[in-house]
C-alpha cells in the first residue's frame, strides 16, 4: 500500500512538472524558415542515374533486344518522373533560369529518343545509330548537367535559408526576476574555443 501511495505521489509530481514544461514552452513560437515549404521533393539523385540509362536502353533496343518502345510514348517529356516533377510540382520554379533550361532539355531529350526508335523501326538502321552516338548522346549530357545545376541550386537555397530558431512571446507575463533571468540566457552566445588550443576535446572553454 504504501508503495501505490508513493507511485501515485511521484505519477502526479511528474504530471505537474510536464503541465509546467508545456507552459513554459507554449511561450515560444517557432518561426518557419523563408522557402522551406519550396523546397524540391524530386529525387535528383534517382532521375539523373533513370536518364542515364537511356543510352543503354536505346542500345539494347536498336540491337534487338531489351524492352519494346513506344516511340510516341518516349518523345513524351511529361511521363518519366522527372517529366512529372517538371509539369506537376516543379511548376513552381517556373522564374528559376535553371528550371526553364532543364525542361528545354528534358523535352529535347525524349524528342530524340523517340527519333531514334522511329528510325529504327523505319528500317534506318544507320540513321538510328547516329542519333544515338551524336545529337541523342549531346542532349542526354546536357540535361544531366542542367539537372545537376538544378540540384546544387536547389541545395545552395536550402543552406542560405536560417533554420527556425525560437522566438520568445509574451515575456511580460513571465512572473519574477529568476524566470526573466533565466530567459534572457537563452539568447547569450555559446562559449568559445581558445583559438590557440591544440586539440578541441581538450580546450579549455572562456567564461561567458
Amino acid at each position: 500500500a504504501a508503495l501505490v501511495e508513493e507511485a501515485a505521489a511521484a505519477a502526479e509530481s511528474l504530471e505537474d512538472q510536464a503541465r509546467n514544461l508545456v507552459q513554459a514552452v507554449s511561450r515560444f513560437r517557432l518561426v518557419p524558415a523563408a522557402g522551406a515549404a519550396s523546397a524540391a521533393s524530386l529525387d535528383f539523385d534517382g532521375v539523373i542515374q533513370a536518364h542515364m540509362g537511356w543510352k543503354h536502353k536505346l542500345r539494347n533496343y536498336l540491337a534487338g533486344e531489351g524492352e519494346a518502345l513506344d516511340p510516341a510514348v518516349v518523345s513524351r517529356d511529361d511521363k518519366c518522373v522527372l517529366g512529372c516533377w517538371i509539369h506537376g510540382e516543379g511548376k513552381r520554379y517556373a522564374g528559376d533560369t535553371g528550371f526553364v533550361q532543364l525542361r528545354s532539355k528534358h523535352a529535347d531529350f525524349h524528342r530524340c529518343a523517340g527519333a531514334v526508335i522511329r528510325a529504327k523501326q523505319a528500317g534506318d538502321s544507320t540513321g538510328a545509330e547516329r542519333l544515338l552516338l551524336n545529337d541523342f548522346s549531346i542532349l542526354s549530357d546536357e540535361t544531366i548537367q542542367e539537372i545537376r545545376r538544378l540540384k546544387q541550386s536547389q541545395a545552395a537555397g536550402q543552406s542560405s535559408v536560417s533554420t527556425a530558431q525560437p522566438v520568445p512571446l509574451e515575456r511580460e507575463r513571465m512572473v519574477g526576476p529568476a524566470k526573466t533571468m533565466k530567459l534572457a540566457k537563452l539568447g547569450a552566445p555559446l562559449p568559445k574555443v581558445k583559438r590557440h588550443a591544440s586539440n578541441l576535446a581538450e580546450a579549455d572553454w572562456e567564461e561567458f
